[in-house]
């Protein structure tokens, strides 16, 4: 075939006929053009519908995930409600030989069931309610005489839990108890609620919760038995105060200044009586006086060469 330069070509097809389409050729060809963008539009929708539907089942699917993971921080940071409480303790007396009821203010426990002898209230941080306590147990001799118990405390706000005694042996009671130990605690490091749980030869015997007050108000080495929930308007008959050191005067100033209207006033505290500290052995005395609490708000302590700042607050009804 014949090359033909581009002027040349141009003429050729100057010569080639003219032709036009009918009416009917040009609607089936612009029905054919419709027809087939129809169709590219309805992939693309397709398409697009099916990237959708990803999207949402991939939201469905990971934010449950995303939830349960966040709802799993939360738990392990709240405080609180991590351990039911056991069943509520409650005091009843003891029958002694003559079968007369004694003891009753301070005997605390689950009649017919176990107790212990306790202080009137439990403090933490405190040495002094834990000290020496008597354990009682009621039930079969052959299932309890001479057998070991052991208590474990768990705090039931953050699930601490803490061996309380060593493996102790069970003798008979001098009460109406079936058997009994003498025994000390460790120092509760929490306040709030602790379920005490009775381990008799390793299988769980009885539970019961007590409560533990926030701690006694601390001053240097000085302390005032008053717990710190308890510091509130008023006027306190009797108070102790024990201070860890030796060669200790016999009276003792304990002052108080209210942080809000500047008043200052000063407490007596005398008949001083010595002591060993039963955890640590170290010398130390205690003293009774009187105080006096007047407004709620910040007050500065004062025992000795210390100061320490305590809230007070208003006198529940």
């Amino acid at each position: 075939m014949t090359h033909l330069s581009d002027k040349q070509l141009l003429e050729k097809m100057r010569n080639f006929p003219d032709y036009e389409l009918t009416g009917d050729q040009r609607d089936k060809v612009m029905m054919a053009i419709r027809a087939n963008k129809e169709n590219n539009k309805k992939v693309n929708f397709y398409w697009r519908k099916a990237g959708a539907i990803c999207a949402i089942l991939a939201i469905l699917i990971i934010a449950p995930i995303l939830l349960l993971e966040n709802l799993k921080g939360e738990k392990a940071n709240q405080p609180g409600n991590l351990i039911p409480m056991a069943v509520s303790a409650v005091h009843f007396p003891l029958i002694d030989e003559s079968g007369n009821p004694t003891r009753a203010e301070y005997n605390f426990g689950i009649p017919n069931k176990v107790s212990i002898l306790s202080p009137p209230e439990w403090v933490a941080e405190d040495y002094r309610g834990v000290g020496k306590l008597l354990i009682f147990l009621w039930g079969e001799k052959e299932n309890l005489l001479n057998k070991k118990l052991q208590i474990i405390g768990i705090h039931t706000d953050t699930g601490l839990e803490l061996e309380m005694t060593n493996n102790l042996i069970l003798s008979s009671s001098p009460y109406d108890a079936t058997a009994h130990a003498v025994t000390s605690f460790k120092v509760f490091p929490h306040s709030g609620n602790w379920n005490l749980k009775f381990m008799l030869e390793g299988k769980e015997y009885a539970t019961f919760s007590i409560y533990v007050k926030e701690p006694y108000v601390q001053v240097g080495d000085s302390t005032l038995l008053i717990s710190q929930e308890d510091l509130q308007i008023g006027h306190y008959k009797d108070v102790s105060l024990d201070i860890t050191g030796s060669n200790l005067p016999e009276q003792i100033e304990v002052e108080s200044f209210n942080l809000e209207d500047k008043k200052k006033e000063v407490f007596i505290f005398k008949d001083k009586m010595d002591f060993i500290r039963a955890d640590t052995m170290q010398n130390g005395s205690m003293y009774t006086g009187e105080l006096t609490l007047r407004k709620s708000g910040k007050y500065r302590l004062k025992i000795l060469d210390h100061s320490a700042i305590v809230e007070v607050k208003k006198a529940e009804p």
